[in-house]
């Protein structure tokens, strides 16, 4: 019997040293210059991070790697680091989809607790699929167009995101019609699922407000009736269009009340293209990142932060105070759960507090597996520029997935 565990245990050892060692010795495991000293000698707790689509070398990779290195570099330099440990962020390069799915093999056998993903394509679809119910635990930099829930209904076990669900804005344009006294109408593209859902999502939140509501359905830009569904929406007492369409349609939407001279606004409600909806002075819209890239001070501060502790200059700095959030947010359910496994992390990253995002300090839900809480811009073009109007915060759990 002794023998048996023995050789069980040789054997163990012997398949999962050599899993190691590739991770150690791939060049393309590493090739961002961090430091895999922790790893090798035992004392460091991996982390794996999916490049943005342009890679390592891009503006928005570069910024990544720099600011999650600053993230870990604080945590290395304090007296005890995570339980005497390391957090270490390692920086694949990856070939596809294919090539992730091989490599999730050996960094859940060297025991890889969380993945950062920056990829917002197939690489992101494939850890999804593969991450979701097994872990390591996927926490998604955006995830606006990925709905966390299970058919269940509650968010898959290892599945997280930083960003909000794409209806958020259903929310925001509701508190602000509501907040004006500001009777809308609904005009969406009744073949597009995505567009829909933000729909019915506008249409619940408004219709208890504004008795009569309605909601006008089109087919996309090329939709000859546009003049008449404005002209119809206004003379039944509307004075702002919420635009379930694309870009171009909502700036086609915004071209047609010009030229009639129809007393409406055109707030548009999908997510936004902004060099195209720059061309419409007056249009509304809102979003989450130009809120961050408005915030000078504490772009400023965290530019300084990484030049003092990596001795280098980012390109991306809201990309950058992303990535630096999601940095602290593994490292403090690092240091609260004790340990890397992934089965017992997973519920503390479920319940982080205190993620500094570019002046705002975020916590985890538990419900949503989002922040509980988030701060949006609304923004007006003014002069062929987006233009912070106002500021809105929403809660993970009232927008609809």
């Amino acid at each position: 019997m002794m023998q048996k565990i023995t050789l069980s245990k040789l054997l163990a050892v012997w398949l999962l040293v050599p899993l190691f060692l590739v991770v150690l010795a791939d060049p393309s495991m590493g090739t961002s210059g961090e430091d895999l000293t922790a790893l090798k000698e035992g004392w460091g707790w991996p982390v794996v991070v999916i490049p943005p689509k342009g890679g390592w070398g891009s503006p928005e990779g570069d910024s990544v790697k720099w600011a999650l290195r600053t993230a870990e570099m604080e945590v290395s330099l304090r007296h005890g680091g995570v339980h005497g440990r390391d957090v270490v962020f390692m920086y694949p390069n990856l070939n596809g989809p294919e090539d992730a799915l091989k490599r999730l093999q050996i960094w859940r056998a060297i025991g890889v607790g969380v993945i950062l993903c920056f990829d917002q394509g197939p690489i992101m679809e494939a850890l999804i699929r593969a991450c979701r119910e097994r872990g390591p635990s996927l926490i998604l930099s955006d995830g606006e167009d990925i709905s966390l829930r299970s058919p269940s209904g509650p968010p898959w076990r290892y599945l997280f995101s930083l960003g909000f669900f794409r209806n958020y804005r259903a929310n925001a344009l509701a508190q602000l019609a509501t907040r004006g006294n500001l009777k809308p109408a609904i005009i969406s593209d009744r073949y597009d699922p995505d567009m829909e859902s933000g729909t019915e999502a506008t249409y619940r939140l408004l219709s208890g407000r504004f008795r009569g509501l309605r909601t006008f359905w089109l087919m996309g830009r090329g939709d000859v009736n546009f003049r008449y569904r404005l002209a119809e929406a206004s003379a039944d007492g509307a004075v702002v269009i919420v635009s379930w369409l694309d870009s171009l349609s909502s700036v086609s939407l915004w071209r047609t009340a010009k030229s009639y001279k129809l007393p409406v606004e055109i707030w548009h409600a999908a997510p936004p293209n902004h060099q195209i909806l720059k061309e419409a002075d007056g249009l509304l819209y809102v979003d989450g990142d130009l809120l961050l890239a408005s915030r000078t001070k504490e772009l400023n501060d965290l530019r300084w932060k990484i030049i003092r502790t990596t001795r280098r200059e980012v390109r991306d700095l809201v990309m950058a105070g992303k990535s630096y959030a999601m940095g602290v947010w593994v490292i403090r359910a690092h240091e609260t759960a004790g340990t890397n496994r992934a089965d017992v992390l997973v519920s503390h990253l479920a319940s982080t507090r205190e993620v500094p995002l570019l002046g705002e300090m975020l916590s985890i839900n538990p419900v949503t597996h989002r922040p509980l809480k988030r701060t949006f811009g609304v923004i007006r073009v003014s002069g062929k520029a987006p233009s912070l109007h106002s500021t809105l915060s929403i809660t993970s759990n009232s927008v609809e997935e």
